[in-house]
């Protein structure tokens, strides 16, 4: 989910439609913080995925702030 939340928002890709169900890299990273929230051990046990979990929300967020810094 952060990988994909990232590559959204860099690339600007336009939101996954599925009937009354909009996902964009927001509704990406939003839920990839849900599901790394809810496992109590994501602090206490890193591993490769949990680095890279962290890397790519962090690729995200800066694309994000970036982007929202440019607006007038």
């Amino acid at each position: 989910m952060a990988l994909c939340a990232a590559t959204m928002a860099q690339w600007h890709l336009d939101p996954l439609v599925d009937g009354s169900r909009t996902v964009d890299s927001t509704a990406m990273a939003q839920a990839c913080l849900r599901m790394r929230t809810s496992c109590d051990s994501h602090g206490a046990n890193l591993d490769v995925r949990s680095i890279l979990v962290s890397f790519f929300l962090h690729v995200y967020y800066a694309k994000v702030n970036r982007c929202s810094s440019k607006r007038p």
